[in-house]
C-alpha cells in the first residue's frame, strides 16, 4: 500500500526547501507537479514501501497531479491588449479605434470575455457568435437589418445572437464587458 503525502505551494516559494524533509530522507524523490491557470502548483509525493524481498527501500509512484480552478477577477489594465481601428472594409463613419483587454478563454476555445472600447465611429455587425454585453460607460446604437435600433448607456445588459446583422455606432466613446460563446 502506497501512502501519499499532498505538498501544495506557489510560485513564490521555494518548492525544494518545501521538500527538503522529504529529499533528506528519501535521497532523491521524483516531484509531479503542474502550474494550474493561477500558478498554484499542487504536487503529490507517495511514501516510501519497503521490499521485504531484497531489503531495499523502494519507491512507488502513483501520485497524480492536480489543478484547481480559480475565482478569475476582470480588471481593467490587466489583461491581454489590443488596439486598432475597426477593419476599413466595415466602417460608415468616421475613423473608429478599438481597444479590446481580452481577461479569459476557456480550454475549448469557444468562449472568451473582457472589456472592449471604442472612440465615435459606425460600422457594420455580422455576428457568427452569441455576445453579452454590459455597457460600463459610454453611449452606442445598435441598429439590426431590418432599420431598427436600440440606444446602450452605461448600465444597460443586452444579448446580441449569432446570426444577427445591422450597424454598431458609438457616440463619443463606449466601454462594454463582453463575453462571447462560438459554436
Amino acid at each position: 500500500m502506497t501512502t501519499h503525502f499532498p505538498i501544495s505551494y506557489t510560485t513564490g516559494s521555494n518548492w525544494m526547501t518545501t521538500l527538503s524533509p522529504l529529499l533528506s530522507h528519501h535521497h532523491s524523490l521524483p516531484a509531479f507537479a503542474i502550474p494550474t491557470r493561477q500558478l498554484e502548483y499542487r504536487a503529490f509525493f507517495p511514501a516510501p514501501m519497503h521490499n521485504t524481498h531484497n531489503r531495499k527501500n523502494v519507491i512507488t509512484f502513483s501520485g497524480v497531479a492536480i489543478m484547481t480552478a480559480k475565482l478569475l477577477r476582470i480588471r481593467e489594465g490587466q489583461g491581454e491588449r489590443e488596439a486598432g481601428p475597426v477593419a476599413p472594409e466595415k466602417v460608415l463613419a468616421g475613423m473608429p479605434q478599438q481597444l479590446t483587454e481580452h481577461f479569459f478563454t476557456n480550454s475549448k476555445g469557444n468562449f472568451f470575455c473582457g472589456v472592449w472600447s471604442s472612440d465615435a465611429g459606425k460600422w457594420t455587425l455580422t455576428y457568427s457568435e452569441d455576445e453579452f454585453c454590459y455597457i460600463i460607460e459610454g453611449e452606442a446604437i445598435i441598429t439590426d437589418a431590418e432599420g431598427s435600433s436600440e440606444t446602450v448607456t452605461a448600465g444597460d445588459a443586452f444579448c446580441i445572437p449569432a446570426g444577427f446583422t445591422g450597424t454598431w455606432e458609438t457616440i463619443g466613446s463606449v466601454k462594454k464587458f463582453y463575453a462571447i460563446y462560438e459554436d
